[in-house]
């Protein structure tokens, strides 16, 4: 399946690219466009120096369409699958300019660099990598690089060099700069925003060099990331072309990850994958270090790889990797990026994943040739408590609790990361379907897209989608009634609420007046905290330790909701469009779901199954009105009020006196006290205007 989407340039983005081409035709410029040739020229050329520079006898379309827009100037966002040919696309636009210009190439890694300037000189292109050396004898080498096609370096050499910063406005202003590239662009946001903040200097480009163009190529980048890198770049209404990330020869696995977890890789590595090229994904150097040492010892050959080598290492790794020197390779998520090995067939996450787009990154480096290959998590909720715990912990290099409201933002966006990987690995159902649905695309199974089965396809061969929004705006008011009164309870003490059972560390008085309590005592323990884990996933729900300190992972982490499900809550009962949570079961679940709700439902009490009225719904609609003006006018959430709950129980029981509203679920007497005379008059107006309804 491929997707592929082309945002409609308007008035201002044509005039911007025609004063890009006409300056670089005025000042001697290089773009082959500023004659005008025709698409079928533009495509034709494209096509013939793919066959002579690069042997390539097909360009795919995305390919030609892709490097025509940087042809006509125009800003580029280009998402497309690992091995999908993304380098050639800007290689191809820089080589057909007319006249000699350069194309700046910014890479991640000094590794990746020395890989693609030595493929190209070995193809006779002209290419340099960008180094002080370079610019320090500003003799042949300078000269050499201001005639070059393509020119590489890595965005700390752009933040620390005045002297390269000093070369770009130099060939910009002399016409000679044709585009910058960001290659791996995701590394922008991810990376920038956490331990590399000299990616964040790309967001200066445009004070550069205003009129050249910027392209970006990515492997995962979803709806929001696209948005987020264009405000970023400052990008001007990007042509933007997606291709979808499912790779139909890769088979997804998510396994249990043992306490004896060494010993299970060995075992995966020896026994299942024989003599397979691998990478092993750890999170922290050491471990990329001593599980290396591990495997050395029992006869798998395989190096180390992580950001803080010297640079010879750095290219030395993945140059024996790829020459099949050493058969695999432990790393971090700094190792992978660009590297073409066509063979590689495994790849072991030991750690969970930061989030579904470094997942679709890293898993995406096998299977480059189109042949079958393995992806493999091995998960288990440790992991995910120790990356939470340095998330929060200060000093260590990531975003600490009680920083500016940006860190807090990119916080929590790592934590709906690891969230939704954690929903991912407990997922009852197909993991491909899964990852697509992450990245806004039709999640259809394996089968539907005729592809390597994956571990719950074959571990769930039958499974069902149930909606679970409301069960999560349940949980949601339970976390807020509870903390009003003065109870921040840990995931533990929430889900044993939530199913009806109070947990023997708490002691709340009154508490079937308590918002939500019981309302999800259909669900089993287990689905109960997949349904709190998605609820995270979404960021509707978020935890926080009781103190952001490295220590946390042995602290207590404590549930609160957030801003984003009281907006939830509002737009749901005012009948909008809102977000909607689905959780997959396997039919067995399902079955003993089913028996579970109808046992629950035959005991249930008058609180939970009160007398139905037949006008409830103009009553609810009454109460939902009400509590809306009384939001905007204490400038509260509604669930601080009461609860889309409290207020359907109050329209099916329409309590005439104030202890009978007392007894209502979810009221009680605190509320019964602030709001029941209000409460009470509603009911009165709403149920005397549908008598009067019905009498005319």
């Amino acid at each position: 399946m491929t997707v592929s989407e082309t945002a409609s340039a308007g008035s201002d983005t044509k005039q911007t690219s025609m004063a890009r081409s006409e300056l670089l035709s005025r000042e001697g410029g290089s773009l082959v466009c500023a004659c005008r040739p025709s698409d079928e020229d533009l495509r034709q050329k494209l096509t013939a120096i793919a066959q002579t520079a690069f042997g390539v006898n097909s360009v795919r379309d995305f390919q030609l369409d892709a490097a025509m827009a940087m042809l006509r100037g125009e800003d580029l966002v280009c998402a497309v699958p690992t091995g999908g040919g993304k380098s050639l696309v800007f290689q191809l636009a820089a080589l057909a300019t007319r006249s000699p210009s350069a194309t700046f190439v910014f890479e991640p890694l000094v590794s990746l660099i020395a890989d693609q300037t030595e493929r190209l000189l070995h193809r006779k292109i002209n290419a340099v990598a960008l180094s002080a050396d370079v610019l320090l004898h500003r003799g042949a080498e300078l000269q050499r690089c201001e005639s070059s096609a393509l020119i590489y370096l890595t965005p700390e050499f752009l933040e620390s060099s005045s002297e390269c910063r000093e070369l770009v406005r130099s060939l910009a202003k002399d016409g000679k700069l044709f585009a910058f590239v960001i290659d791996e662009a995701h590394t922008v946001l991810q990376w920038g925003q956490d331990w590399r903040p000299a990616c964040l200097q790309l967001c200066e480009l445009r004070k550069l060099a205003k009129l050249v163009p910027i392209a970006c190529f990515s492997a995962t980048l979803s709806t929001a990331a696209r948005a987020d890198l264009q405000a970023a770049l400052g990008l001007n209404e990007p042509t933007i072309i997606a291709r979808s990330i499912n790779r139909a020869n890769i088979s997804y696995e998510v396994r249990a990850k043992q306490q004896q977890a060494r010993e299970q890789l060995l075992k995966i590595l020896c026994s299942e994958f024989p003599n397979v090229a691998f990478i092993v994904y750890v999170h922290g150097r050491d471990a990329a270090r001593e599980l290396q040492e591990f495997l050395e010892e029992h006869d798998v050959a395989c190096e180390y790889y992580h950001s803080d080598m010297q640079d010879c290492a750095k290219a030395a790794v993945p140059r024996n990797w790829q020459r099949g020197k050493t058969r695999g390779v432990v790393a971090t998520v700094a190792f992978g990026m660009g590297i073409d090995k066509s063979d590689a067939r495994l790849v072991v996450h030991y750690n969970l994943p930061a989030s579904p787009e470094h997942y679709v990154q890293e898993s995406g480096r096998v299977g480059r040739d189109g042949q079958p290959a393995t992806a493999i998590v091995l998960f288990s909720s440790t992991d995910w408590h120790h990356r939470l715990a340095q998330l929060f912990s200060a000093g260590t290099g990531t975003i600490a609790a009680g920083q500016s409201p940006a860190g807090q933002l990119v916080q929590r966006q790592k934590q709906c990361g690891l969230a939704q990987m954690v929903a991912y690995c407990e997922l009852q159902g197909c993991l491909r379907s899964e990852l697509l649905r992450l990245f806004e695309e039709k999640g259809d199974s394996c089968s539907q897209l005729d592809s390597q089965a994956c571990s719950g396809c074959t571990a769930f061969k039958q499974s069902h989608t149930r909606n679970v929004t409301q069960d999560i705006c349940n949980l949601a008011s339970l976390a807020t009634s509870l903390g009003e009164c003065g109870v921040q309870p840990t995931p533990s003490e929430l889900l044993q609420l939530f199913c009806g059972r109070v947990p023997k560390s708490l002691a709340i008085p009154q508490l079937d007046s308590v918002a939500g309590f019981a309302v999800g005592a259909s669900f089993g323990v287990a689905e109960a905290r997949r349904v709190l884990h998605l609820a995270e996933a979404h960021g509707l729900i978020e935890r926080r330790p009781d103190k952001p300190t490295a220590s946390a992972l042995y602290g207590t982490w404590r549930m609160r909701p957030t801003a984003k499900v009281h907006s939830l809550i509002a737009r749901r009962a005012r009948s909008e469009t809102a977000t909607t949570v689905q959780l997959t079961v396997s039919a067995r679940a399902k079955t003993v779901a089913s028996e579970r709700k109808q046992s629950v439902a035959a005991s249930a009490t008058d609180i939970l199954r009160p007398a139905v009225h037949k006008d409830y719904e103009r009553v609810f609609a009454a109460l939902i009105a009400w509590r809306d003006g009384v939001c905007e006018q204490m400038k509260t959430p509604a669930v601080a009020i009461l609860s889309d709950d409290a207020l359907l129980a109050i329209a099916l029981r329409q309590p005439a006196t104030a202890s009978e509203l007392a007894c209502v679920f979810g009221v009680g007497s605190q509320r019964t006290e602030r709001f029941g005379a209000a409460v009470l008059r509603e009911i009165s107006l709403a149920v005397d205007s549908s008598a009067c309804a019905s009498r005319t």
